[in-house]
């Protein structure tokens, strides 16, 4: 019998007291992060995004093309005191929605953030380029998105899981992002990214728009 998700999650926050957790370890290579819920300390990043929420990407990277390098921290206020390419060091939470009828693809997000510790300011603030195997700012990654299949959810149809029979947030499946589009993106959620020759096809509401290739 596996062991509740409380205690799971305790057991990882323990793991590291030691030492400081990154973004990769708080993403994990699911969709849903295996510190959710769970407070931590001493994750160090630099400030790529600041808007409704604030964007932070890892300093020590990993090569796992599964688990995304940023992560988002929801509070409007924190974005007030900082500036992109601040580098900060913070304590927090991670908030993940897991109940399926509430939120089928729940964000991993950091709330609460709070004994932030600037580290230092002005630090370059570099894009990776969709379509293109990244420098390194995020690890070793590929990131030409997959063109055939969606998820692994689906059986190879995009419309053959009707009725909610199958939800990510309930599955959690691991991350395959070279096979499925639809693990491609959220191994680079929060990240900051460049997308080359896209068009523009429609307004929608607060000024986001609807892109497509080229």
């Amino acid at each position: 019998m596996g062991l509740p998700h409380s205690l799971t999650a305790l057991g990882l926050i323990l793991a590291r007291c030691a030492s400081a957790i990154t973004v990769a370890e708080i993403m994990g290579n699911k969709y849903l992060s295996p510190f959710r819920e769970s407070s931590f300390t001493n994750l160090t990043g630099l400030i790529t995004f600041i808007g409704f929420s604030t964007s932070i990407r890892s300093l020590d990277p990993d090569d796992d093309e599964s688990t995304s390098e940023s992560i988002g921290i929801l509070s409007v206020l924190f974005g007030q005191d900082h500036a992109v390419g601040d580098i900060v060091t913070i304590d927090g939470k991670v908030w993940g929605d897991s109940q399926p009828w509430k939120v089928f693809l729940p964000p991993t997000l950091i709330t609460s953030p709070h004994n932030v510790r600037l580290v230092s300011r002005g630090n370059p603030v570099e894009p990776v380029t969709l379509g293109a195997s990244t420098s390194g700012i995020i690890g070793n990654k590929d990131l030409r998105p997959p063109t055939e299949q969606y998820s692994k959810l689906d059986n190879g149809d995009v419309f053959g899981v009707p009725n909610n029979v199958a939800r990510i947030s309930k599955i959690n499946p691991r991350l395959e992002p070279r096979k499925y589009g639809m693990d491609f993106f959220q191994s680079l959620s929060a990240e900051l990214v460049t997308i080359k020759n896209a068009t523009a096809l429609g307004r929608q509401a607060k000024d986001h728009a609807n892109t497509g290739p080229h």
